[in-house]
């Protein structure tokens, strides 16, 4: 997807010039491409939740391919999966 990176960098733009508006302040974290790896996600999810509270909004924005699993679920791979054994 060679729009994906722009576009979450467009998201992030967007929500930065909220900054003093509709938001106290905004802190963003970008993993784009290589750096979308199942370990640095994991890290990411870890500290969106360390550095939310309760009178915050935590968002994540997702821009990739999909697949149907055969069980019915939704599989969003990291960068680095192997797409032969997303099962």
């Amino acid at each position: 997807l060679k729009l994906a990176p722009k576009d979450a960098r467009d998201f992030v733009a967007a929500m930065q010039r909220q900054r003093g508006v509709l938001y106290g302040n905004v802190v963003a974290r970008l993993l784009i491409d290589e750096d979308a790896t199942r370990e640095r996600i994991q890290e990411g999810l870890g500290w969106l939740r360390s550095q939310t509270g309760p009178d915050d909004v935590g968002m994540l924005y997702l821009a990739g391919h999909g697949f149907n699993g055969a069980n019915g679920r939704f599989l969003f791979p990291p960068q680095e999966a192997p797409l032969d054994r997303l099962e």
